[in-house]
């Protein structure tokens, strides 16, 4: 879902008239921590490194990873609502042992294929799991081209990852035009 909102959020700035140029001034600290823990969510997603518990463990950990990037940049506000959405993320997380929880009939809705018990980073939604709420409750079904499981968490990251690229690419049009108001 992130990959889909970078990119529609890419083609709504660039329909707006924003340049992609504008991102080489965008001065973020500790950009490596988003790097590191994508590199560790990809190798523990695909190749379960370590088996269910160390996986767990380190997918756990990417999201304080992430969480600690938007601290460090909190002067961007648009991190700070894609932080809100990690931390929800983050949480249901950490209290059901390091795995995302999923709704099982919404996976299925979305894939076509019933979830796996062998997925080391997520887990079937149950009677016991906690916050539910805030785990993988939502489809992504096809004709969208990447189907798949959301929750609320990422429906927040996507707006603020939206709002971010929106300001990145096309900055400062309505203090602008008030510029222009207020010369007159």
């Amino acid at each position: 879902m992130l990959t889909s909102a970078f990119v529609l959020s890419i083609a709504v700035g660039l329909v707006r008239r924003g340049s992609l140029r504008r991102f080489a001034d965008l001065n973020l600290k500790a950009l490596w921590l988003v790097a590191v823990a994508f590199g560790l969510q990809f190798a523990t997603r695909v190749g379960g490194y370590g088996g269910p518990v160390l996986a767990g463990a380190v997918y756990a950990g990417t999201y304080a990873l992430l969480v600690a990037f938007v601290i460090l940049n909190r002067s961007r506000w648009e991190l700070m609502v894609m932080g809100i959405g990690l931390l929800s993320n983050a949480l249901v997380i950490w209290v059901n042992g390091g795995k995302m929880p999923v709704s099982t009939a919404a996976f299925l809705a979305a894939t076509g294929t019933p979830f796996s018990l062998d997925d080391p980073t997520h887990i079937p939604l149950n009677a016991v799991t906690r916050l539910k709420w805030l785990g993988d409750l939502w489809a992504l079904k096809r004709p969208f081209p990447l189907p798949g499981v959301f929750s609320l968490g990422d429906v927040v990251v996507c707006i603020g990852l939206f709002l971010l690229v929106q300001h990145v690419m096309v900055p400062g049009r309505s203090s602008a035009s008030s510029a222009k108001t207020t010369s007159t």
